[in-house]
């Protein structure tokens, strides 16, 4: 019966290691991609100035499907508009003491001039007031300084500031995360397999669609089976990520811990008939590497497992992860589906085999 109970508990730790679960505190931010409101308006959000919620009908958020400017995060980005504008809400749920980071997606209105925009939490800043530039095609992620919890409830305020005009930030996908738990809100592990959105064109592929949660450039889409990419069925769901020629794909994932051991997990495949694409893959700016080589090229037009090498983390905290590709050839194309990280596989292998001695050991005494 206590072998039993132990093995119980191993299996558990194992479980728990493996998606990355923790029981700590979470703090949750209502309408993170501002999918509620309107000209003025957002709900659960406090605002002074100008200021809303666009899906492109008011003129604020750029909506534009021939250059994939699109929020990445539902259909609907906040804007902020003028000098001393700013939205604020109040966030429960901090563990005092304890160090949290919060990342979020910011652009700029197209056609204006720059504002500038700062972060705050408990009234200190978190992210240091800054030129919001117009990135084309992608919102920029955006990742603050780590910050201990001084309360166990503060107030998260964005705020522009303005030389003069009606210069305009726009912010989408609003996350606070903690080395205590889990991002709480749809985060990437929400889309690893690229099931969102659906609506993907007459030809079963979109280049850079909005509402993926990931960001795409250039030659960077998602494609359903049964495409015009002639893509090989989803090892995961009905849909897969494409990387074509030099486009890229990014997403904030996290949260990690400096020290730790992890391992990249995911499937991909190369186009038929054009080939796959040479790729590099980065995590907060590391090179993650596979069987020693920096860079990755997919041959086989089936799926293959794909693990990268083990590697550690030098800082704490959510990270972005990047696909770039390498090839100058358009058309040659790899897909990607499922993409995960492994903790600490290392002691994984050590709960799981420690769980098999005792297991043997307490067997062989009975006999």
């Amino acid at each position: 019966m206590k072998t039993a109970r132990v093995l119980w508990v191993l299996a558990i730790l194992c479980i728990a290691a493996a998606s990355d679960i923790s029981w700590g505190s979470t703090v949750v931010v209502q309408n993170a991609s501002f999918e509620t409101g309107g000209f003025g308006t957002l709900s659960s959000w406090t605002g002074t100035g100008s200021f809303g919620s666009d899906d492109g009908s008011i003129g604020y958020v750029n909506i534009d499907t021939s250059s994939n400017t699109i929020p990445p995060d539902g259909s609907r980005a906040g804007y902020i508009q003028g000098n001393g504008s700013s939205i604020s809400q109040s966030l429960s749920g901090f563990a005092v003491g304890s160090n949290y980071w919060v990342s979020y997606r910011e652009n700029l209105r197209r056609g204006n001039d720059s504002p500038n925009m700062s972060v705050s939490l408990g009234g200190t800043t978190i992210v240091s007031d800054h030129a919001v530039t117009y990135n084309g095609q992608y919102y920029q992620p955006v990742i603050s300084s780590a910050f201990p919890a001084g309360n166990a409830t503060n107030t998260l305020t964005f705020t522009t500031t303005v030389p003069s005009g009606d210069r305009t930030a726009l912010v989408d996908d609003v996350n606070v995360w903690t080395l205590d738990g889990n991002m709480p809100n749809a985060g990437p592990r929400a889309n690893s397999s690229f099931e969102t959105p659906t609506a993907l064109g007459p030809n079963g592929f979109t280049y850079g669609p909005g509402g993926a949660h990931w960001d795409f450039t250039g030659g960077g889409g998602i494609a359903r089976n049964g495409s015009d990419f002639s893509n090989p069925p989803a090892p995961d769901g009905t849909q897969v990520a494409f990387l074509q020629g030099s486009g890229i794909i990014f997403d904030v994932f996290g949260t990690f811990e400096a020290g730790r051991l992890y391992q990249l997990t995911f499937y991909d495949a190369a186009r038929p008939g054009f080939g796959g694409n040479t790729y590099q893959v980065t995590l907060g700016g590391q090179t993650l590497t596979f069987g020693g080589n920096t860079t990755r090229t997919s041959t086989s037009t089936s799926w293959s497992s794909i693990t990268s090498d083990v590697f550690t983390v030098t800082f704490d905290g959510p990270q972005v992860l990047t696909f770039t590709g390498l090839n100058s050839t358009e058309d040659v194309t790899t897909f990607f589906d499922l993409i995960q990280f492994i903790p600490e596989p290392s002691v994984l292998m050590l709960l799981v085999s420690g769980g098999l001695l005792l297991w043997r050991r307490r067997n062989l005494e009975r006999h």
